[in-house]
């Protein structure tokens, strides 16, 4: 049995959430905004989790995590603040 939509695009919202704010204190010191952080994260986990729900993959919820993670790195790497 497949979960809805509704519940997938829940957890991708809990997940991006989670991770962007557990990578604000993992890298706390060189760090983007904590407001920046997880509101990429969200739309890292939504935004790929959802094209991997639409084109059917499996284990869409994965590929949420790696969205947001991919994002949030991204922006650490190019956008984090000095000191």
């Amino acid at each position: 049995m497949v979960p809805s939509f509704g519940a997938q695009l829940f957890w991708m919202i809990a997940i991006g959430l989670i991770l962007g704010y557990a990578s604000y204190f993992v890298f706390i010191k060189y760090s983007i905004r904590l407001g920046l952080s997880i509101s990429l994260g969200t739309l890292g986990a939504v935004l790929i989790g959802g094209i991997a729900y639409y084109f059917a993959f499996d284990l869409p919820l994965m590929y949420s995590i790696l969205g947001a993670v991919t994002f949030l790195f991204i922006a650490n790497a190019f956008l984090s603040q000095e000191g």
